[in-house]
């Protein structure tokens, strides 16, 4: 059976319609999102969704009151076919993979807000796809820092966590996808070096 693989919402969102003075740079990381996306639906893996990120998605692909929704018909699409084709599993984070309150106020802000995918990835195949590369950048940090913080040092699996950026690693990860997954260690967050652009 294919892994499980956690897929931040920036995926989607990327998958959206751009207009067309968009940066090349863009239209790129566009057609990687998309690819990845058809990939993922083609190839039957699962997606590691806890209900914080479920929610995310959900919000960011179907509220109304998102001036974006309208262009994400292609995001909405892709979720709604995993969900009724059952690939969208229930995922309970159990309570020692959630970080707690006192190691949350030694984290950035943008790891707090993403948390949740780090918890699923914990709590599943220790798999991200995301296109978020300043976060990826302070947890490469958090896991390279001596002594480690608190963070990093009560849940030691997460510099095993595999963390693939389209922007980032570009094709590779589609490739990487079709190829059954196997562990990419130059890929894991404490593999990885921080990462410029």
């Amino acid at each position: 059976m294919r892994p499980s693989l956690v897929v931040d919402t920036s995926i989607a969102c990327w998958s959206a319609e751009l207009p067309g003075c968009a940066p090349a740079r863009d239209k790129r990381c566009r057609a990687e999102c998309i690819a990845l996306m058809e990939c993922i639906l083609n190839s039957g893996f699962l997606l590691a969704m806890s209900d914080e990120l479920f929610g995310e998605i959900n919000d960011q692909l179907f509220n109304d009151k998102n001036p974006r929704t309208h262009d994400r018909e292609y995001g909405r699409k892709w979720i709604l076919t995993m969900e009724k084709s059952g690939r969208i599993p229930d995922l309970t984070v159990p309570a020692e993979h959630r970080f707690h309150p006192t190691e949350a106020v030694e984290m950035t802000a943008a790891m707090v807000k993403d948390a949740h995918m780090v918890e699923s990835a914990l709590s599943s195949d220790l798999m991200i796809i995301a296109r978020d590369g300043p976060v990826l950048n302070d947890w490469i940090e958090y896991c390279h820092r001596d002594p480690l913080p608190r963070v990093i040092a009560s849940h030691r699996r997460i510099p095993s966590i595999v963390w693939a950026d389209p922007e980032i690693h570009g094709h590779d990860v589609v490739m990487w996808l079709k190829s059954s997954t196997p562990v990419r260690e130059s890929w894991t967050i404490g593999a990885q070096t921080r990462h410029t652009w």
